[in-house]
This record gives structure tokens, sequence and C-alpha cells, in this order.
């Protein structure tokens, strides 16, 4: 290619680079008004002055450590395209540190993830709350077969976006006394996903 070819592709790589920057958004989920901290069994925490939350684990609870619920019991996390937990590790020891997103009725798995952090080490926990950039207004039900078809954007009967209750960020348990600071709960429209598009269940 000659120069003012490559300067072309410049230019429209960073177009799109910026197009791509102004259609991205996020929302802070905690520190937050909308959002409380609670331990989990065999756990304590405590709140922070930079607004993060410290977590001591025990050795007696298989998971131990903090759940995040929504203060009105629920949220519609539908309009995002996932979540990061940012999270520190505040041993002497490497652990790995695990997330599970909870829904009103949990019946299956939900969206999750975790990260392994070396001793004070921070790192980010990422998942994908949805994977299409469509959804249905209410879960689908198919005749002729039990319960609902599982998904995790909202249409099936596995975890419903459209009911976030909380985000369960643990330890898996192995005898030793443990700790870890989550510093930062968000969800974004990670690979530019606009909000998605809803479509009626019933035709």
């Amino acid at each position: 290619f000659g120069c003012e070819s490559v300067n072309v592709m410049k230019t429209a790589i960073l177009a799109l680079s910026v197009t791509m920057a102004a259609a991205a958004w996020a929302e802070t989920l905690w520190p937050g008004s909308g959002t409380v901290m609670r331990a989990q069994p065999d756990s304590s925490i405590v709140m922070l002055t930079d607004g993060s939350v410290g977590v001591t684990t025990g050795v007696k609870a298989s998971w131990p450590g903090v759940r995040m619920d929504f203060v009105k019991g629920e949220a519609d996390l539908s309009r995002f395209g996932r979540f990061v937990v940012t999270v520190s590790n505040t041993t002497h020891k490497t652990r790995t540190v695990y997330l599970s997103v909870k829904g009103r009725c949990m019946q299956g798995q939900g969206p999750g993830g975790s990260v392994v952090l070396k001793p004070h080490e921070k790192g980010e926990i990422a998942a994908a709350m949805r994977n299409l950039p469509w959804t249905l207004d209410e879960p689908l039900k198919l005749e002729g077969m039990n319960g609902y078809i599982g998904a995790q954007d909202g249409t099936g009967g596995g975890f419903d976006i459209h009911h976030t209750a909380s985000f369960h960020i643990f330890l898996n348990q192995d005898g030793v006394a443990s700790s870890f600071t989550v510093l930062h709960v968000s969800a974004d429209s990670v690979g530019n996903l606009p909000p998605p598009k809803v479509l009626p269940a019933k035709t």
C-alpha cells in the first residue's frame, strides 16, 4: 500500500474506535444507593472509607464471602451486556475469588466467573449478562414441555436477567481463614452491544 492508502486506513480505524468508545456505556452497582452488601455464613464484612468492602472468611462454611443484594429485592439488568466485579486479594496466599449471579427464582446455572489473584493482587471478574442482541418481554414457555427453556437473557426458566436478585462473591473453602476486598461492581455494554431489542413472547 502507498502512504495515502495507509493514512486512509488509519483514519478509518481511528473513526471506528471513536464511534465504538462513544457507544459504550456503564453503570456502577456498588458502591451505590441501590445495593447493599451482606456477609455470607462464617464471614464478616467491614465498609472501608473508599467505599470498598473488606471481607474476612472462616473455615466452617463451604463458600464464605459476601452477597450484594438489590435494595428493591431485584433489578432488571437486561439492558446490559456484562458485569464486572473488581476484587483484591488481601492475603499472602494465591486465592481464587468466585462470582455467581442469582435471580429471584433460581432454577439452574446463572452468570458467573472467577479470577485467580496472587498475594495482594487486584483483578476483575467479568461475565456475560446476555449473549443476544434481543430479549423477550416475558419468559417463553413451549407447549408440550415441562418447565421453561433455560437461558441467561431472561427467555427461560433458569436465570432470568429481568429479575436479578443478588451477586454472590466468595471463596471455595480450603480449610484456611482468608480475606479479600470488593472494590467495585458495575454493569456495562461490553462489545458495544446496544440495548437489546425487546420482542413479544406471544405472537
